[in-house]
């Protein structure tokens, strides 16, 4: 989500389904909560963990963000823009969804950019693609940009991915557990989408719209098309207390699966 008058804007990036709603309809809350209280758990927005990420950002930053945003061609869900603001790149992610003129190439994009006060962060964004032409975006994408491996939770079971040789390692986050005692497995009990680098002198934390597959899913190309094949990405910041916060919350990893026969 991208909101913003003529002082500034920020950028949300986050995992929970139908969030927001519409501006036509009245705010129901996360999880179709009503003003008295009442909720019920559309798609376990209640029931599932979320990750969000809020970030403040100057009319120009969040203007080339938006440009780097078409790369994923998304859908927009309802947008309104301002009169008299000019933001050439909103315009543009608009017109793209509206005229649905998406080009549907295999393409990488990422921008550097920082917040109001000053937090570099480091977007990265991958295009949809057809079947047959998946990129994996925590292996393949934000890995070799970041220059370490990953631990990884996210939507799924998949097992942890590992070379023989030891070059390329993406593990995934199997159980959570946090100081004053509470704990959880991971996988389809958590909806949140994120990663941290593996060595502490990267401390690397990313915050994704994307869930991980595993190795060449064979999925369709309809509703449940891999997100291998899905355009998405993951915002990324180098934040030594953050990551240090959220890779001592991991208690466990999935076991590794080889990608490479080599020794």
């Amino acid at each position: 989500m991208l909101a913003f008058d003529r002082e500034g804007g920020l950028w949300l990036t986050h995992s929970t389904p139908e969030f927001p709603n519409a501006p036509s309809r009245p705010y129901a809350g996360i999880g179709g909560c009503s003003a008295s209280g009442d909720c019920s758990a559309q798609h376990g927005q209640l029931r599932f963990g979320q990750s969000f990420m809020c970030v403040s950002l100057g009319l120009d930053v969040l203007d080339g963000l938006a440009s780097a945003i078409k790369t994923a061609a998304p859908v927009i869900a309802s947008w309104r823009l301002i009169s008299g603001i000019e933001m050439p790149g909103i315009r543009a992610l608009v017109n793209a969804w509206e005229s649905r003129a998406v080009r549907v190439v295999r393409k990488v994009s990422w921008r550097s950019f920082a917040s109001v006060d000053g937090q570099g962060f480091l977007y990265t964004v991958k295009s949809p693609t057809p079947h047959g032409q998946a990129t994996y975006l925590y292996e393949e994408v934000l890995e070799p940009l970041l220059g370490d491996s990953l631990l990884v939770q996210s939507w799924s079971n998949v097992e942890s991915e590992c070379s023989r040789d030891g070059t390329a390692v993406t593990m995934t986050v199997a159980e959570m557990a946090f100081p004053e005692g509470t704990s959880w497995r991971a996988g389809f009990s958590d909806h949140s989408k994120w990663a941290v680098t593996g060595h502490s002198d990267i401390a690397m934390v990313c915050m994704a719209d994307l869930n991980r597959d595993g190795l060449d899913p064979e999925w369709s190309e309809g509703p449940d098309r891999p997100q291998s094949l899905r355009g998405g990405g993951a915002t990324c910041l180098q934040h030594p207390t953050l990551w240090a916060a959220m890779r001592g919350a991991i208690a466990s990893t999935q076991p590794c699966v080889f990608a490479s026969s080599e020794a």
